[in-house]
């Protein structure tokens, strides 16, 4: 879903969670490859990850580091001006992650995509220190942040519209038993809740949600606070649906 139209008719919601649900059931594989083309998407080149550095003109291969992991229904390319904005705000260097199955990858297999997002992390806390990295993730970017966390603590994570689960997010969705959704999904696990669990307790979560979003409900992030053992952040925008965030706002939060 992409815009900032705050009135999804529902049924456009419920045949999007229809089609994410047979999509998942029927390909069994790790990422959703996306069910369409979202338009502005460009596909240059192969780079993964996207480099994109302050408007400073210094090298900043040493600065401070952003992972940032992009939701279901864009491209990591699509997100280079909110990237843009993040690095000139905080300083850092932001590193955005492609999924196999999407944009300049968009041919290469989906089976390992969660190893493959690893190696790449393990690569930049090499170069930056894990003290260096603040690890974000949006929407479904979400889930993998908090997985990567999980395994390799970053300096601070910060969770932009997440969902609980996927067997939730089904449910919330289509309104379909939660034993339905279960049983459908069994193969997907998309479980933020459980990583979260994993991450550190010294690590400073913040999990920032629109109040208004009609994809994933805010009750997700509400339920997802209470999982971090010393207790994360919430941030709740208002009359925020779940895309077009201000991404100058975003910063500023990151940044307290």
């Amino acid at each position: 879903m992409s815009g900032n139209d705050n009135s999804i008719p529902w049924y456009l919601l419920v045949a999007y969670a229809v089609s994410l649900v047979a999509w998942w059931v029927v390909n069994r594989v790790a990422v959703p490859c996306l069910l369409y083309q979202p338009p502005g998407a460009t596909y240059r080149g192969n780079q993964n990850p996207i480099i994109v550095d302050p408007r400073t003109g210094d090298d900043a291969s040493s600065n401070p580091a952003i992972i940032f992991l992009h939701g279901n229904a864009c491209t990591a390319d699509m997100m280079v001006p909110q990237a843009q904005i993040l690095a000139n705000r905080l300083h850092r260097r932001v590193y955005l992650l492609e999924y196999a199955g999407y944009g300049a990858l968009r041919n290469r297999a989906r089976a390992d995509n969660f190893s493959q997002l690893l190696d790449i992390a393990a690569e930049i806390y090499r170069n930056h220190g894990s003290s260096q990295v603040i690890m974000v993730g949006q929407s479904l970017g979400a889930y993998f942040a908090t997985r990567l966390a999980a395994v390799l603590p970053p300096q601070k994570l910060v969770l932009i519209s997440p969902f609980y689960s996927i067997q939730l997010l089904a449910q919330d969705l289509v309104g379909l038993p939660d034993w339905l959704c279960k049983v459908a999904l069994y193969r997907n696990e998309f479980d933020t809740a459980k990583y979260l669990r994993q991450v550190a307790p010294n690590i400073h979560v913040q999990i920032i949600h629109g109040a208004d979003d009609r994809l994933i409900p805010v009750r997700h992030a509400e339920l997802l606070q209470k999982i971090h053992s010393a207790g994360a952040q919430l941030i709740i925008y208002p009359h925020q649906d779940h895309n077009g965030f201000d991404f100058q706002k975003i910063a500023q939060t990151i940044s307290e």
